[in-house]
């Protein structure tokens, strides 16, 4: 996989959870140019820091079944 392949699998497989949240906190934390902190991207979607962390938790699990 190229990084554009990489990224275009990534948010083709986040975009069919039912929690959109995920798509967007993967899109903060990686693709936004520097590694976001948990607490500035619950404060820019409006929820809390554990909350982020918890929504990226559901993403890997999901891209981990999917990549294996």
């Amino acid at each position: 996989y190229t990084n554009k392949e990489m990224k275009s699998f990534i948010f083709d497989e986040l975009s069919r959870m039912k929690d959109g949240r995920v798509q967007k906190v993967y899109s903060l934390r990686y693709f936004s140019g520097g590694k976001m902190t948990w607490a500035k991207i619950g404060s820019l979607l409006g929820f809390s820091s554990q909350t982020a962390i918890n929504l990226h938790k559901k993403g890997a699990e999901i891209l981990k079944r999917k990549i294996h």
